[in-house]
């Protein structure tokens, strides 16, 4: 029985692709990367998370080690 998930495929397909049974759904067509004007903003905005991230990681363990150097004085 065919629907959204299952779907039958002829042996000539399988054995075009090599065997590889890791077939693109044909009721799920492939809309693409994306729109470039919405996911570059997107993209720089993680960019942005991750440096602050990275720079509170950075602030910590400099806190961290400073107070680790008191404590051994």
């Amino acid at each position: 029985m065919e629907n959204d998930q299952a779907w039958r495929v002829s042996l000539d397909q399988i054995k075009a692709g090599n065997f590889n049974l890791d077939l693109k759904n044909p009721h799920n067509p492939d809309d693409g990367p994306g729109d470039l004007d919405h996911l570059l903003p997107e993209y720089e905005k993680l960019l942005a998370q991750i440096a602050a991230t990275r720079a509170a990681l950075k602030q910590e363990l400099h806190r961290a080690l400073t107070a680790s150097a008191r404590s051994a004085e």
